[in-house]
């Protein structure tokens, strides 16, 4: 399961570094805070590495689903050039950038101040190009043909006149965004890994836009959020209330905190602590998730059934008496599905061989 200023600490090198970027695993409860740059704020690591679409999935003669990777279809360019300058001039919504971007009608700084940065198909890379209205904006895309460009923060001045700007150029505001990645999920989905993605993974992201959303709109009054496909791997929600835009680094540190359960790193040994009762983030986010944790992750990932995988699941509960127990039961009868060790825990914690009180 990312996080402008009203008074940035930050200088205009380290602009870009204005977001804070979170990943939850709404299921798993693996979470983490990044900082964010322009640079890599829609970065899904445009290699060469083949990702899965479940559009391309068929069914065998067993019935069962073949993914095919986007690499084994020929054709599959997502960026070449001519594709993407018709899309820019026949598909691509400039109309309504602007008006998303722009909060008016009428042409205001909230969008000639912002920054928009191009990838070419040369690798060359411009930053700080801004523009008064959307019909320059597109004549210049049109005219570059980018092979993809970034939105970055709204500055106090034009960001192509900083230089005469010197020391007051500087972020004044940026949307709260966060950024979904299922390449953070790699140690529970069993389906895929790396850049690979299927319909079985993609649950990850349903989920975490389930438990994300419903706590920017309870918790903190959010009220105007766009989720988005990534372009590659993941989604991204772009909370624009003004307040929202309008935050600064600690507090979006906070509200990335208030989404984090799994302590630790994988180098230094990941630990959930769950404090009774339960906080009502916590308590919302397991009713919401409980049926899909169920489907999507015990029967679909089945991602304990190894000795290995189980014993990464024993390390995160923090009940050495349950611990045991469920080791001394599990040697015994190793490759079990992951469904049927998930009702043993169950039933040694109900049983009082644990104190601790668990939630299923």
């Amino acid at each position: 399961m990312a996080p402008h200023k009203t008074t940035p600490d930050y200088d205009s090198d380290d602009a870009m570094q204005d977001v804070e970027s979170m990943q939850v695993d709404s299921v798993s409860a693996k979470e983490r805070t990044v900082k964010d740059d322009l640079e890599h704020m829609f970065d899904d690591d445009l290699d060469d590495e083949p990702m899965v679409d479940a559009s391309n999935a068929h069914k065998n003669s067993s019935g069962k689903v073949n993914i095919t990777a986007i690499s084994d279809i020929p054709s599959a360019n997502p960026s070449d050039p001519e594709d993407m300058l018709q899309f820019y001039s026949r598909l691509f919504p400039w109309r309504q950038l602007f008006r998303w971007l722009n909060h008016s009608e009428l042409p205001s700084t909230d969008f000639a101040h912002r920054e928009f940065a191009f990838t070419l198909h040369n690798d060359a890379y411009l930053r700080y190009q801004c523009y008064p209205t959307f019909e320059t904006l597109r004549r210049d895309v049109l005219n570059l043909n980018p092979s993809r460009f970034e939105i970055g923060p709204v500055y106090s001045t034009k960001p192509r006149d900083r230089k005469q700007a010197k020391g007051s150029f500087k972020p004044i505001e940026k949307e709260l965004v966060f950024d979904i990645d299922l390449t953070d999920y790699d140690e529970i989905r069993t389906c895929c890994s790396k850049t690979k993605i299927c319909i079985k993974c993609w649950q990850f992201v349903t989920m975490a836009i389930k438990v994300i959303d419903v706590a920017l709109r309870d918790d903190f009054g959010f009220q105007h959020i766009m989720w988005v496909y990534s372009g590659r791997r993941g989604a991204h929600a772009w909370v624009c209330d003004k307040k929202a835009r309008k935050l600064d680094d600690g507090k979006r540190r906070a509200i990335a905190a208030y989404f984090e359960v799994v302590k630790g790193s994988s180098q230094s040994g990941k630990k959930v602590n769950l404090e009774r009762p339960l906080h009502p983030h916590i308590r919302r986010s397991h009713d919401i998730l409980k049926d899909d944790f169920k489907q999507n992750i015990l029967e679909n990932q089945d991602p304990f059934r190894t000795e290995k995988q189980a014993e990464r699941l024993l390390q995160l509960l923090p009940d050495r008496q349950l611990k045991e127990a469920l080791r001394e039961k599990w040697d015994s009868t190793i490759e079990r599905p992951s469904s049927d060790k998930w009702k043993d825990i169950d039933a040694l914690a109900g049983s009082g061989v644990s104190k601790a009180s668990y939630v299923s």
